[in-house]
């Protein structure tokens, strides 16, 4: 109230934002926005605000309101792209960064975002990686750009096109830690081990203060099957920082995979200590407990956790998991009950459930769940996806609309492909149920589930022969695919 500044209403907003309270967050707005009337980033606030409350459509307006008092207002273009690719809308989402770049032409998060859309939209690799060269000459002396063209080299598995990029950057700004990690990268996937571990090395005794270089060396060191190095570098990555919990994180997986149950404990109770404040301590003993299939001591650790922290519903999650596992199903129910009583709204809890009832074929369970967690998540491609898969299994003609959905919200994911390629044969358009599930397996080649439904769908076609080379393909599999049987059955039936 005494400072004509902002400072203090931006402090103050964050709190509200951080706890949640989100009407007083919006009070506080009212407020700085009497100081800053028509300020593109108050606005932009209001709707960062606006969607933390899940009002998508008042949210929108705010970050259109910002966009119309500053023309090309980064912040609120990127938050407006966004909403408008989790629609399935790309080109959409492309014309907002494109207004930015008419403003600023050399943006640097704009371009960026421009080649993110792209690579999202599947847009060719020399497209994307024209952009993302774009922005490095435009940008020679930041190494973002850089770094972000070697990922994505690396994502399409353009190792030796990553390491020429990786290379180069080095060259250009040497000494740069996040640069010299991404060639560390690339060396390795580019098949050269020994040079990606000295790259690393080297990296780890440039920078002795930081923790992340040891953790690069530590994996560096685990694909070089060189464990003891790996544990000693996780080790040195904790003495620089001590409640670093990505070192602990993997310290854990390393002593559990190991047999040393104890040592990881120890590890999980010195988080405990650490962070009094979060669950992670509780998980993680419970998680280590889950790992050696002790399921009351696992359940044992997550019910303390809830105890102190009651509105963890990723406690709740695991709890539930464990007393399951460990036959405990009346218990289990009795937690389901008590939760959604006291959480009605919990989306989280309710996908948990439903699957669940899906691994046990308790169709009718799993749609409602699913159904009412839709509420929440109305564009999650993941429930949608689930409940398509539902549908086909029931023969529901509304599965089809639902893998659609599920497709233009996520596309090119493997597994809704097949669901909408299984719920494309099953209304009759099998050449298009072909063409997409072919796509998955292209995508997933390692997933013979897929094709065990190119094989059905095949089937579905009337193309026996077609349909005999995929089910004979998993055949020559054995015990390495668990559905023999299933395959066994479609053969005899040809």
């Amino acid at each position: 109230a005494s400072d004509s500044g902002i400072g203090a209403d931006q402090q103050l907003i964050n709190i509200y934002l951080r706890k949640a309270e989100f009407d007083k967050a919006l009070a506080a707005i009212d407020n700085l926005e009497k100081k800053r009337p028509n300020d593109p980033a108050v606005l932009h606030l209001r709707g960062v605000t606006l969607l933390a409350m899940k009002d998508e459509a008042a949210a929108r307006r705010s970050f259109e309101a910002a966009l119309a008092s500053k023309p090309g207002f980064f912040p609120s273009a990127s938050a407006l792209a966004s909403l408008d690719l989790a629609e399935g809308k790309p080109d959409l989402a492309r014309g907002r960064i494109e207004g930015v770049l008419k403003v600023e032409p050399t943006n640097l998060r704009a371009m960026l975002a421009m080649a993110e859309i792209s690579a999202k939209a599947g847009a060719p690799v020399e497209k994307v990686v024209a952009l993302l060269e774009a922005a490095i000459k435009a940008h020679p002396n930041d190494a973002t750009p850089r770094r972000v063209l070697i990922d994505y080299y690396l994502t399409t598995k353009s190792n030796k096109l990553a390491l020429d990029a990786a290379q180069s950057a080095v060259a250009a700004l040497p000494g740069i830690p996040e640069l010299v990690d991404a060639l560390g990268r690339a060396q390795h996937l580019a098949g050269d081990t020994d040079q990606a571990l000295a790259t690393m090395k080297g990296l780890a005794a440039s920078k002795p203060d930081w923790p992340q270089a040891q953790m690069r060396l530590a994996g560096m060191y685990m694909l070089d099957k060189k464990p003891e190095q790996a544990e000693q570098a996780w080790r040195q990555a904790l003495k620089i920082k001590p409640d670093y919990l990505d070192a602990q994180r993997a310290l854990i997986i390393f002593y559990v995979q190991g047999g040393k149950s104890p040592q990881a404990l120890e590890l999980a109770r010195k988080v405990k200590e650490q962070r009094p404040k979060e669950p992670t301590g509780w998980l993680l003993e419970g998680d280590i407990a889950v790992a050696g299939k002790k399921w009351a001591e696992a359940a044992d650790a997550y019910r303390n956790g809830l105890k102190k922290f009651p509105t963890q519903n990723s406690l709740a999650i695991k709890l539930h998991t464990a007393l399951l596992a460990s036959a405990k199903t009346a218990d289990a129910s009795a937690l389901a009950k008590s939760w959604l009583a006291d959480h009605p709204k919990d989306a989280a809890f309710r996908v948990h459930l439903a699957s669940v009832a899906l691994a046990q074929k308790d169709y009718a369970s799993a749609e409602k769940n699913y159904r009412t967690a839709l509420e929440s998540l109305p564009e999650n491609p993941m429930v949608l996806n689930n409940l398509a898969w539902i549908a086909v299994e029931k023969k529901d003609p509304g599965a089809l609309a639902l893998a659609e959905k599920a497709n233009e919200l996520a596309p090119n994911q493997a597994p809704f492909m097949d669901t909408l390629a299984l719920a494309l044969s099953q209304k009759g358009d099998h050449v298009k149920a072909l063409e997409i599930q072919k796509k998955a397996v292209t995508l997933a080649p390692e997933n013979p589930f897929l094709k065990l439904n190119l094989a059905r769908i095949y089937l579905n076609a009337g193309d026996k022969t077609n349909a005999k080379i995929e089910l004979e393909r998993l055949a020559a599999m054995g015990s390495k695919f668990p559905m023999q049987q299933e395959v066994e059955r479609l053969i005899a039936a040809l």
